[in-house]
């Protein structure tokens, strides 16, 4: 009897080793699974995204070429979505690009602004001469874009010299702060002409 108890036993810590080795098995196959899952739901968040950045900027487009025209009463000689070049290593791309006789028009078109687009947009906007040398000369006007901007967004825009511009009640494009930065004082802080 002692010897079939301790057959018994070494069977069952066999069986016990091996529900423990294939549990680990099919923990890692689970783990490797989740993270294929996890790097394709990525992937088609970040399509999703530029899909719907585009969307956007398909949106503000059309309207871009007459606001310029209303509002700094000048013709637009160039008019480009996303406009690209490189210099070097580097590379810069506009969302819309106008230029006119004397002006450069940088239009960054932002599917949720926030602070930092603001920043971003006014950083970018003082190397835009060196990637896009029909701009050199011109005073660059740096916008930003959107369905939608916050309140809160706008007079932070504002406080820095950056028009906004996006839908006034869904019927047509309108820039948000033109008024509020032309009434600001006349000084060059945002005046970025090189």
């Amino acid at each position: 009897m002692p010897s079939a108890i301790g057959g018994l036993r070494s069977r069952l810590k066999q069986n016990k080793e091996a529900q423990q080795e294939q549990a680990r098995k099919d923990k890692e196959e689970w783990q490797k699974e989740r993270k294929e899952l996890e790097r394709s739901i990525n992937k088609v968040n970040a399509d999703n995204s530029k899909l719907f950045g585009t969307l956007v900027e398909n949106l503000i487009a059309p309207g871009a070429k007459p606001l310029i025209r209303q509002y700094f009463k000048c013709e637009p000689n160039s008019f480009r979505v996303r406009a690209s070049e490189k210099q070097g290593a580097n590379n810069c791309e506009v969302d819309i690009l106008i230029i006119s006789e004397d002006k450069a028009f940088m239009i960054e078109v932002k599917s949720k602004p926030d602070g930092r687009d603001v920043k971003k947009i006014l950083a970018k906007a003082t190397t835009l001469t060196t990637f896009f040398k029909d701009c050199a000369g011109k005073q660059i006007i740096p916008m930003l874009a959107s369905t939608y901007v916050d309140e809160d967004i706008i007079t932070f825009a504002t406080r820095k010299g950056l028009h906004v511009i996006a839908y006034r009640q869904w019927e047509y494009l309108d820039i948000l702060n033109f008024d509020a930065i032309n009434k600001k004082d006349k000084d060059t802080s945002h005046d970025l002409k090189t």
